[in-house]
This record gives structure tokens, C-alpha cells and sequence, in this order.
């Protein structure tokens, strides 16, 4: 009974490991392959070297998008845009966005000329704020004829670092009292 126990134990350690999947090496993808079309599917390979964990879900809508962690903690998701007419597997763009909750001890005039100074000096993300005050970053990656494996890879790594880079001055921002 104690063996039968252990391997318990070991199987859901192995499994809960799982959930905590590491990136995957930047060789293990065809840099040169042009993806025709973007989708859950054909963007997989790419985000799986900038992201530890991603899962497709769907909107209220019901249209497919991505939820993903990058390795270095940041959440964002990627919407499937300019999409054949009633389908979402032959998409020609994705939007990748990370919002951050509104830090009610946040000055909001501090907040709002962070978004706008940041916007000034990174054209790699584009800031803003949404209706309820939370800061948000997004980036528009277009495929109209396609798109290599490579360059959809260097979108992701940048739109990871821009977001990090602005994430990081949101948490310096001072506090009220």
C-alpha cells in the first residue's frame, strides 16, 4: 500500500510540474518556414519559445485567443484579427495585449504621463488606458502575405520586452499618501 502511495505521490508531482512548462530553445523552430496564415495553431511553435504556459480560450464571442505567461512572469493574450469571413483559422493579423490593474494609490496625472511618455519613447508597444484607468500595452503584427517563423518569433520577443519595460515603470511609479 505505502509503494502504491508513492507512485501517487511521484504522478501528480510530475503533473503539477508539467503546468510550469519552460520555454522552448529558439532552435526548435523552422526560422525560415513562412506561416501563410495565423491561427491557435500555426503561431504555437513561435510563442512557445517566449512563454512558459499558454492555453487557447474563447471570448464571449466565441472566437479563439491565447492567454500565455511569458518566462519572465508577464500575462498577455493574442487575438486573431482580419480573419476570413465567418472563420477564425486563416487570420492575417494578431493583436497581442497585457493590461495591469488600476493601483487606486496610483496618481492618476503620474499614471497618465507615464502612459504618454512611455508611447514618446517606445515605438515597439503601443500604451494607453482603459476606460476604468487601467494601464494596458498592445502590439499589431500584420501577415497579409505571410510571415516567417523568425520574424513572428522577434514580434513576440519584442512585444515581451516592451510590455516588461513598461510594467517595470509602472511599478516605480510613486504612490499617494
Amino acid at each position: 500500500m505505502r509503494h502504491v502511495l508513492l507512485v501517487v505521490a511521484a504522478t501528480v508531482a510530475l503533473s503539477a510540474t508539467s503546468a510550469h512548462a519552460q520555454p522552448q530553445p529558439a532552435d526548435t523552430i523552422d526560422r525560415e518556414q513562412v506561416i501563410e496564415t495565423l491561427n491557435s495553431e500555426t503561431v504555437a511553435p513561435a510563442l512557445a519559445v517566449v512563454t512558459g504556459n499558454h492555453v487557447v480560450a474563447a471570448d464571449v464571442d466565441g472566437r479563439p485567443f491565447i492567454s500565455a505567461i511569458a518566462a519572465n512572469g508577464l500575462h498577455f493574450e493574442l487575438h486573431f484579427r482580419a480573419c476570413e469571413e465567418g472563420g477564425t483559422d486563416a487570420c492575417q493579423a494578431v493583436s497581442l495585449v497585457a493590461r495591469w490593474e488600476r493601483n487606486e494609490t496610483q496618481d492618476e496625472d503620474r499614471l497618465r504621463d507615464y502612459v504618454s511618455n512611455f508611447a514618446r519613447g517606445n515605438a515597439v508597444v503601443s500604451p494607453g488606458m482603459l476606460e476604468d484607468g487601467s494601464p494596458f500595452v498592445s502590439r499589431y503584427v500584420i501577415a497579409d502575405h505571410g510571415i516567417a517563423q523568425g520574424n513572428l518569433l522577434s514580434e513576440f520577443y519584442n512585444f515581451v520586452l516592451g510590455a516588461s519595460l513598461f510594467g517595470d515603470g509602472l511599478l516605480a511609479l510613486p504612490q499617494q499618501p
